[in-house]
């Protein structure tokens, strides 16, 4: 089985804990990457080929909005790999999620829909 790399750009620490802690139980061959700004993760992202890209929209020192932006500038076919995850949807971005057909979770959220949105850009059956 290939193995494959997930980005996850998330400024709480305890929340990226988390999804660290799920990916290691539930997937096999998976590398996690977790980085707090939206700079860095622009940098990673440009750097490696991940297979998904899980973004909250308010991270630290350009917006995950701004981060989607440039990277569809700079790699376009990145921008399928990712998953916005944030609160504050209706405030923070719905209407650019759903103009540029992004998959995103608003928070809270369960289990069940996590795995189906992480496995449909994994391409992975259930």
């Amino acid at each position: 089985m290939e193995q494959r790399k997930i980005l996850i750009i998330e400024d709480n620490t305890d929340i990226a804990d988390i999804y660290c802690k799920f990916f290691k139980l539930f997937y096999q061959n998976i590398i996690v990457d977790h980085v707090i700004g939206g700079l860095e993760a622009l940098e990673k992202a440009l750097a490696s080929d991940y297979s998904l890209i899980i973004c909250d929209i308010q991270i630290p020192e350009i917006s995950g909005i701004e981060f989607f932006d440039r990277l569809k500038k700079e790699s376009p076919k990145s921008v399928c790999k990712v998953l916005f995850i944030t609160a504050g949807i209706e405030k923070y971005g719905k209407s650019f999620l759903e103009k540029q057909e992004c998959p995103y979770i608003a928070k809270p959220f369960t289990k069940d829909i996590f795995i189906e949105k992480v496995n449909s850009i994994l391409n992975v059956q259930v």
